[in-house]
């Protein structure tokens, strides 16, 4: 599936899509998430927050929560993703998966959306009980 049939599948399914180059940006939750094309791969990442909103004693609440919270939110994850900052509080915590592009139908790309609207609701929890 290409990123074109991709956006139109988003879009029949009522998602708010931003197109750019190589890049499909999606709103879910409040949370932005990024689609890109990676040779064969179809990659998905959704800014979370930046590490520095949180304190040191939060930030290893957040951490050790949302490493718990990865076999919930399966396929995803939870990374922190440097930022290209030397500063650690610049680094974002992220969710991210990647698929084999081949494999993508549209029934499969609605149900990875879904289970992406479940793991941002798990990230907004995570952050709500830190705050």
């Amino acid at each position: 599936m290409h990123m074109q049939e991709i956006s139109e599948v988003l879009e029949k399914n009522g998602y708010d899509i931003a197109e750019d180059n190589y890049t499909l940006s999606v709103s879910i939750n409040n949370f932005d998430a990024m689609l890109t094309n990676d040779e064969d791969d179809l990659k998905l990442m959704c800014r979370v927050c930046e590490v520095g909103k949180f304190t040191e004693d939060q930030l290893s609440q957040v951490i050790f929560m949302a490493l718990e919270s990865n076999i919930a939110i399966n396929p995803f994850a939870f990374a922190v993703l440097e930022s290209g900052s030397e500063k650690v509080e610049d680094h974002l915590l992220v969710i991210t998966d990647k698929v084999v592009q081949e494999g993508v139908t549209e029934d499969s790309l609605v149900d990875w959306m879904e289970a992406l609207r479940a793991a941002t609701c798990q990230a907004y929890e995570i952050i709500k009980a830190v705050k």
